[in-house]
C-alpha cells in the first residue's frame, strides 16, 4: 500500500513536470525522471546546460509529514522552472562568475514570483 502511493505521488511529479516542461516550451531538453532519496530536500534538478539534458528527482519520503507545503505538482513545477532559469544561471556563474550561492539564492526569489503567478492557472 506505502508503495503504490509512493509511486502515485512520483507519477504525478513528472506528469506536473511534463506539463509545465511543455507549457514553458522546454522541449529541446531531454529530461530523465528518478525516485531516490535526497538530502535535505524533497525533490532536485541536475543539469547539464552543454547537451540539453537534466535528471529531476523525487524523494519517495517527500509527504505532508516532511514537507507539509509541497505537493507533487508543485515539486514538478519547481523543478520545471529550476529548468527554465538554468541556462541564465549557468551565464551568470560562468561568464559574469557571481558566486554561486548569490545566483542559486536569486533564482530562487525569482522562482517563487513566478510560482506565485503559476499557482493561479490551472494544470
Amino acid at each position: 500500500m506505502t508503495k503504490r502511493k509512493q509511486d502515485n505521488a512520483f507519477d504525478r511529479f513528472v506528469e506536473s513536470f511534463q506539463y509545465w516542461q511543455k507549457r514553458l516550451e522546454l522541449g529541446k531538453w531531454t529530461v530523465m525522471f528518478e525516485q531516490r532519496e535526497l538530502d535535505a530536500t524533497p525533490a532536485h534538478i541536475e543539469i547539464a546546460n552543454v547537451g540539453l539534458f537534466a535528471t529531476a528527482r523525487m524523494d519517495p519520503r517527500a509527504n505532508k509529514e516532511l514537507y507539509p507545503f509541497c505537493s507533487p505538482e508543485h515539486l514538478g513545477r519547481h523543478e520545471a522552472l529550476e529548468l527554465l532559469i538554468a541556462p541564465l544561471k549557468s551565464c551568470a556563474e560562468n561568464r559574469y562568475g557571481i558566486s554561486s550561492d548569490d545566483v542559486v539564492a536569486t533564482s530562487h526569489e525569482l522562482i517563487h514570483v513566478l510560482e506565485t503567478i503559476l499557482a493561479r492557472e490551472p494544470e
